[in-house]
């Protein structure tokens, strides 16, 4: 027999234990949702909100498998809404005339030949119903119009329209920066817009 003293392990907190049951029960709902290829973000979303508010989520789920349910049916939905967002579908989803649930964009990619016989990529997203032609037969007319209608813009005036429409800067500040009155500016926006639109 050793004569060293035995090592014992430090008490498991009920922090650690609620902590591991959640996590267990979101795999679990994971699994039987989703299958072998189950993402496991949602588990480690699940538990970074249960970590930053711990002592609020033990004190209101005194369950933790309660907690977890209730957790992973709001992790999915956002998951679910941050992928949809990412494929350039839009955050929800809509309801079909069939009752099935369904993104309300599609994203319309493709090349076309420009009038300088050059070859253009563009995506661009489109309503669900609209064919695909017309998307596309849409996409270049615009293109036409919006190079047609900046042709005769001074570079000045298409920076600071870009800054203001496209990157959201305030007006007064792009004013500023060219040296220019708010209200100069306001009216060359407003007079763009009529010939963009």
């Amino acid at each position: 027999m050793s004569s060293r003293p035995r090592r014992s392990s430090p008490p498991v907190s009920a922090v650690e234990c609620y902590v591991v049951a959640v996590h267990q029960e979101i795999v679990r709902l994971s699994i039987r949702q989703y299958g072998a290829d189950a993402p496991h973000d949602v588990a480690q979303d699940v538990v970074e909100t249960l970590l930053g508010k711990i002592d609020r989520i033990m004190a209101h789920y005194a369950d933790p498998v309660v907690y977890a349910r209730v957790a992973y049916r709001h992790a999915t939905v956002q998951a679910g809404r941050r992928d949809r967002v990412q494929r350039g579908e839009g955050s929800r989803l809509f309801t079909r005339a069939d009752g099935t649930r369904a993104p309300g964009h599609v994203v319309v990619s493709g090349d076309a030949v420009t009038h300088d016989d050059d070859r253009c990529l563009f995506d661009t997203l489109e309503g669900r119903g609209e064919a695909i032609d017309d998307a596309v037969a849409a996409f270049l007319d615009a293109r036409r119009q919006i190079s047609q209608a900046w042709h005769a813009v001074s570079r000045r005036d298409r920076s600071a329209y870009f800054a203001v429409r496209g990157l959201g800067y305030p007006v007064t500040e792009v004013a500023a920066s060219l040296g220019i009155r708010r209200e100069t500016l306001q009216r060359r926006l407003a007079h763009l817009d009529g010939r963009v639109g």
